[in-house]
């Protein structure tokens, strides 16, 4: 990682990244504790967990969704480019030893989670590499796929802001 290059972590609110780390206090406080009790209500009647489980999930998801934007609008303030970046970043960084907090966020900006480290690359930072390789060549299929069915997101950003009416 170049000296210039923001931290991940101290981008991301600290919030969000006590949510990404799944201690259950934290997560009480983000969600609500009426939101656990009626978790715990609806299993002990009998419902099933993941239904009863899913307003949490959609809104820790929620929560963290709105903290990787402002992550990225953080880190290209601070580093033009930098979303660009991110994977490369990314991939660097997880050849070091980190904790649990900042390793889960840097593989999630490569279509990570623990388990697929496990799974995909068998937990070799060998691997990384070429996985990262990989993910950049599928995301700018995707990319160029989206901007022929959905135009250029500046062409759409554009199209959405209203224009002034002439006073």
């Amino acid at each position: 990682m170049k000296e210039s290059e923001p931290k991940i972590t101290n981008l991301m609110p600290p919030k969000a990244r006590a949510l990404i780390s799944g201690k259950g206090s934290e997560v009480v406080r983000q969600v609500g504790l009426d939101v656990i009790r009626d978790i715990v209500c609806d299993v002990l009647c009998g419902k099933n967990l993941r239904d009863s489980t899913e307003v949490l999930t959609r809104k820790k998801l929620a929560t963290i969704n709105a903290a990787t934007l402002v992550m990225f609008l953080r880190g290209e303030s601070q580093s033009k480019g930098f979303a660009q970046r991110l994977p490369m970043i990314a991939s660097e960084r997880l050849q070091h030893k980190l904790s649990g907090e900042e390793r889960q966020i840097l593989q999630w900006f490569l279509g990570l989670t623990n388990k697929a480290t496990q799974n995909v690359l068998r937990d070799s930072v060998d691997s990384l590499s070429k996985y990262k390789d990989e993910y950049l060549k599928t995301c700018r299929e995707v990319i160029s796929a989206s901007e022929t069915d959905y135009g250029k997101l500046s062409e759409v950003n554009s199209s959405w802001v209203r224009k002034k009416k002439p006073t």
